[in-house]
């Protein structure tokens, strides 16, 4: 077997790799899948371990479909900056838009301009082994009322009883979002007024 170290979850082309000492590294992908020793996740995608505790969703959202970073509700979600839990991994990318549907999950994808794309994303370090790149809070925030549909908000009142009772949100951590972001979003991105209204708030409070 090639010199290679697997890592959870790992694409169809690493495991041919990593198996290409062998007659047909596709009849032993093949066998290790019909016997149970790697769980495909979708086509081309495998996990090693379906152990939760032995992978990310978050990574897997990153590699599944990119350059992309974990975003809107589920960044919220992990921050703990609202209460429900999401029923999707929720991903931002500068190309097309994208669902796809897996064994561990849906995965959705929103298009974000390019030139804010990287604008308020960290690594985050999961675990030792695994990183992930996610909105920080503000820009999780952000990009919510970017994807949201039919959001008819017309001032700061309004937005605040949005943020309370539709999404949830906790309203007491709004004077800890980035100010200097929301400016600059409010400049470039898109729904500028709406950014502008959520940036006067975030002064306000």
């Amino acid at each position: 077997m090639a010199n290679i170290n697997l890592v959870n979850p790992v694409p169809y082309h690493v495991l041919e790799t990593y198996f290409s000492e062998v007659g047909h590294p596709d009849r032993k992908i093949k066998y290790l899948r019909k016997t149970g020793r790697i769980h495909p996740i979708m086509k081309g995608w495998y996990l090693l371990d379906p152990n939760p505790d032995n992978y990310s969703p978050y990574l897997l959202a990153n590699l599944l479909y990119g350059p992309s970073y974990v975003s809107g509700l589920t960044a919220l979600s992990y921050y703990g900056l609202i209460e429900d839990a999401t029923v999707q991994y929720q991903s931002m990318v500068f190309k097309r838009g994208k669902f796809l549907t897996t064994s561990v999950g849906t995965f959705s994808y929103h298009h974000i301009p390019a030139a804010i794309f990287n604008l308020g994303v960290s690594q985050i370090q999961y675990t030792q082994e695994i990183r992930f790149l996610m909105a920080e809070p503000t820009k999780a925030l952000y990009d919510h009322l970017l994807i949201t549909q039919d959001l008819k908000i017309t001032g700061k009142k309004e937005l605040l009883t949005y943020l309370e009772y539709d999404l949830r949100f906790d309203v007491e951590n709004l004077s800890a979002l980035n100010t200097k972001l929301l400016t600059h979003l409010s400049k470039y991105g898109r729904k500028k007024r709406l950014t502008g209204i959520l940036l006067n708030l975030v002064i306000s409070v």
